[in-house]
């Protein structure tokens, strides 16, 4: 039998073997399962890894979070202990992001009231009794009333209660 000269070549040069066999169909079947199991496990990594990140930015605080705003009303403080509360507390609901427009004392309105005993929030309509109701993290045990007793949206009239 005449030897090919390619068979010649293969055999001089060592060129052969399995990969240039002929094909079965389970060897495709194989390689599409492994190259599948293979993509599945990139990208299971990939995506955990990314969460972990995320977790990261997360715990670590460089997403920025979403300030928590306060109704903009116009309120008046109203000291009704006659001690100096008022510009005092009116600083602090102004760093609480409060729009307050006045701080005043009682005895600054009329003299001879007596002091208030107990603190009370006043609405000028019922329209803001919802955004007023933020003021109750500040004076928890308020009642809030509708009174035309005064002429801003809502009034914070401090009462001795406030100081104890």
């Amino acid at each position: 039998m005449p030897k090919n000269q390619q068979d010649e070549f293969d055999a001089a040069s060592g060129v052969g073997g399995k990969y240039l066999a002929p094909k079965k169909p389970l060897d495709y079947v194989v390689s599409f399962l492994t190259l599948t199991l293979l993509s599945a496990a990139l990208a299971s990594g990939s995506i955990l890894g990314l969460r972990i990140w995320d977790a990261g930015v997360m715990i670590s605080g460089d997403v920025a979070e979403e300030e928590a705003t306060v109704p903009q009303l116009e309120i008046a403080i109203v000291d009704g202990t006659n001690t100096g509360q008022a510009q005092a507390l009116r600083d602090q609901l102004v760093q609480e992001g409060w729009n307050i427009v006045s701080a005043t004392s009682l005895s600054e309105l009329d003299p001879e009231l007596e002091p208030a005993a107990a603190t009370l929030i006043f609405l000028s309509s019922e329209t803001y009794r919802a955004d007023a109701a933020g003021l109750l993290v500040n004076f928890p045990t308020a009642p809030i009333t509708v009174s035309d007793q005064f002429s801003s949206p809502v009034t914070v009239l401090i009462g001795t209660d406030y100081l104890g």
